[in-house]
């Protein structure tokens, strides 16, 4: 899930903040093979993973740089902002130059109630808008609502069949996808479907899953104290379904979400200790051991498991992974993520090699759940991390990059005339 990390220093989308000791997976559950293996592997990388050679595109790598830096200095110069009236809104950022655009972008915002006005996924989109890319910033409601569902998916679909018609590029009417975590889950599976087989030509996914029940069991696993963005926002959607219609505990989860995403915990402007104060002690009380009895926390998830597994299967990508057909999937995951276990990007990685998908995986220190770490580690480990996940940005943008028309010959455009 979207989350905004609880330290920070940094307003950009890779806000900077000590590295976390890594939180261990503990429990057991009755799933196929598949899941199993996931929820047993860790969050250091799998011998899979390190044996695994990167195909690195060395003609993208000068525009990965910059495109790194651009992120991390928070350096948009020359970027320009106008507005589609199409939707929710979309916000379109292209760069200064006068050279014709790499290709179209689409930046999916996530679950967050900022929706596509998130300053964090507002830099990347800068960013690429920097380095020569048309980028559009589309709102997506439902999500924007905090909503979990297949309206989302149903959102994101419309969205590119109509922008690859209105600006998508002229020559084969395909664009490109970049979303975090849901939103990117979300973007797999609307990429997958008949109308959009053949109008999404690369996707990049950070902090994403692969099967939507797994890790959604694993954020209720997590114990007292780590991020509860991922958790309340599922409990917003889907505690009613075990303890029946309770708006005040809704709106205490609201509450809560806020507070995490707009950094407001610990702060005068933090609003949950004052609606809890207004409410009946009963909701308080329930609002806090859903946050800290783990128990409880599982019995809740197993009722809802039980009346959502059709949905939790439609929102899950490993399970549309066949009639995927765009050139490229890049995923890029932070080993220190505490919302999404990378594990998730492993298995996700795995299952598109078997079915003859063009993807590559990142798992790096540098990031958390799309938040910019300062990883314990030696100096070479972090040029390593660096390399590693420059390579992995390389190699979306050369597959999001249109083919550039050879030039008329001279004497051609001369018999024309």
């Amino acid at each position: 899930m979207e989350r905004r990390p609880r330290e920070i220093s940094t307003t950009g989308f890779l806000a900077v903040r000590p590295l976390p000791p890594p939180s261990i997976f503990t429990g057991s559950q009755r799933l196929s093979d598949r899941h199993t293996r996931l929820l047993r592997c860790s969050a250091e990388s799998s011998p899979t993973h390190r044996r695994r050679q990167q195909r690195v595109a060395w003609s993208a790598m000068p525009a990965a740089v910059e495109l790194l830096m651009r992120v991390v200095l928070e350096n948009y110069q020359g970027v320009h902002e106008t507005h589609i009236d199409r939707f929710n809104g979309i916000r379109q950022f292209v760069g200064g130059t006068k050279r014709p655009p790499r290709g179209t972008l689409l930046v999916m915002h996530g679950v967050n109630p900022r929706g596509a006005w998130d300053p964090r996924l507002e830099g990347v989109a800068k960013a690429f808008a920097a380095i020569g890319f048309r980028v559009l910033m589309p709102n997506i409601a439902s999500l924007q609502r905090l909503e979990v569902g297949l309206r989302g998916v149903e959102e994101m679909e419309a969205v590119v069949d109509a922008l690859t018609e209105v600006v998508g590029d002229a020559s084969d009417q395909t664009l490109s996808v970049f979303g975090a975590s849901l939103s990117g889950a979300m973007a797999l599976v609307a990429a997958s479907r008949p109308r959009m087989q053949h109008r999404v030509r690369a996707i990049c996914v950070v902090g994403g899953f692969a099967s939507t029940s797994t890790v959604s069991r694993k954020i209720m696993l997590m114990p007292p104290g780590s991020d509860d963005y991922g958790r309340n926002v599922l409990f917003y959607n889907f505690v009613e379904m075990a303890l029946g219609p309770n708006e005040a505990l809704k709106e205490a989860l609201y509450h809560a979400v806020l507070d995490n995403h707009l950094l407001r915990r610990g702060t005068p402007d933090e609003q949950l200790p004052r609606y809890l104060a207004q409410v009946p002690p009963e909701v308080g009380a329930l609002y806090w051991r859903l946050q800290n009895d783990v128990a409880f926390r599982l019995e809740i998830a197993e009722q809802v498991t039980a009346q959502t597994a059709e949905l939790m299967r439609a929102l899950s990508p490993v399970e549309f992974l066949r009639t995927l057909r765009c050139r490229k999937v890049v995923l890029v995951h932070g080993q220190a993520d505490e919302v999404v276990p990378s594990c998730e990007a492993e298995l996700l990685y795995e299952e598109m090699r078997k079915v003859g998908i063009d993807a590559e995986l990142c798992k790096t220190h540098l990031l958390g759940h799309g938040d910019k770490m300062l990883p314990r580690q030696p100096l070479h480990r972090i040029a390593t991390d660096v390399f590693q996940l420059v390579a992995a940005w390389a190699s979306f943008i050369e597959a999001a990059t249109l083919p550039v028309a050879p030039a008329t010959p001279a004497r051609v455009l001369e018999k024309a005339r």
